[in-house]
C-alpha cells in the first residue's frame, strides 16, 4: 500500500459505514479530508479526533471546493445525482480537473448522465465501487474495481490505496459497475447453492455427519 504518496486533499460526500472505514484509512495515511453527511453524527468523532486533518464542510459544493480526490459514497442512484447535480453538490464546488470517484452501485445511465455534466465542466468521473468483507472494511483489504480515464485513474490510485488491498483499471466508464455486478451475481449463485446442499442434506438426515466429509 502507498502510504509515502504524496499527500492530496480529499472529500468524502458520504460518511455511512462504507464510507467511515475508507475515510478512516485515508486519514491514517496522512491525507487531509473535507467531509459532508447530512447527519453530523457521522462526521462530528472525525472532527474532534484529528482537527488539524479534517474540516466539516456545510455541503458536497463546499467539500469538493478545495479536494483535488473527491469520494461520493451514498448508496442509491438517485441520491448520487442530488449529490453531485444539485446547486448545492459535487459538481458545483468541485475543481477543473479533480477527480470525482463514484462508489456507489448504479446504473450505468446515471453514470453517462453525470459523465456529460462532468466533462461540461472540466472534471474526470471515475467510477469505482469496492468489495470486501464487513470485518475488514478498516484494514485497507478492499478490492477497487476502476472504470475511466487511465489518467484520472493513476490520479487518484494512490488515495484509493490506502482503503484498497487490490485497485485495478479495468477499462472506461462503466467496468467498475460491471466488475461489482459480477461479483454480486457470483456470491449470489454460491449463496443460494449453499442453502439448497443444506437443504438436501437435512430433507435426508446426512446433515448432522456433513462436517466428518
Amino acid at each position: 500500500m502507498s502510504h509515502e504518496a504524496k499527500k492530496q486533499p480529499v472529500a468524502f460526500v458520504g460518511v455511512g459505514r462504507m464510507g467511515a472505514a475508507m475515510l478512516q484509512s485515508v486519514l491514517d495515511a496522512g491525507h487531509h479530508a473535507t467531509l459532508y453527511d447530512p447527519s453530523a453524527e457521522a462526521t462530528a468523532p472525525f472532527a474532534a479526533a484529528l482537527p488539524e486533518q479534517v474540516r466539516v464542510a456545510r455541503s458536497a459544493r463546499q467539500a469538493a471546493e478545495s479536494a483535488d480526490i473527491i469520494e461520493v459514497v451514498v448508496n442509491t442512484n438517485e441520491q448520487l445525482l442530488r449529490a453531485c447535480l444539485d446547486a448545492d453538490g459535487v459538481f458545483a464546488g468541485a475543481r477543473r480537473g479533480s477527480s470525482v470517484l463514484v462508489h456507489s452501485t448504479v446504473s450505468h445511465d446515471t453514470l453517462q448522465r453525470l459523465a456529460r455534466e462532468a466533462a461540461a465542466r472540466g472534471l474526470q468521473l471515475l467510477d469505482a465501487p469496492v468489495s470486501g468483507a464487513r470485518g475488514h472494511l478498516s484494514v485497507g483489504n478492499l478490492a477497487v474495481m476502476v472504470g475511466g480515464d487511465a489518467d484520472a485513474f493513476a490520479h487518484a490510485k494512490p488515495v484509493m490505496q490506502t482503503y484498497g488491498g487490490l485497485v485495478l483499471h479495468l477499462g472506461p466508464l462503466g467496468s467498475g459497475m460491471d466488475a461489482k455486478l459480477a461479483i454480486n451475481m457470483l456470491r449470489y449463485i454460491v449463496m443460494a447453492a449453499s442453502q439448497e446442499a443444506a437443504a438436501l442434506a437435512q430433507s435426508t438426515g446426512v446433515g448432522a455427519h456433513l462436517a466428518q466429509l
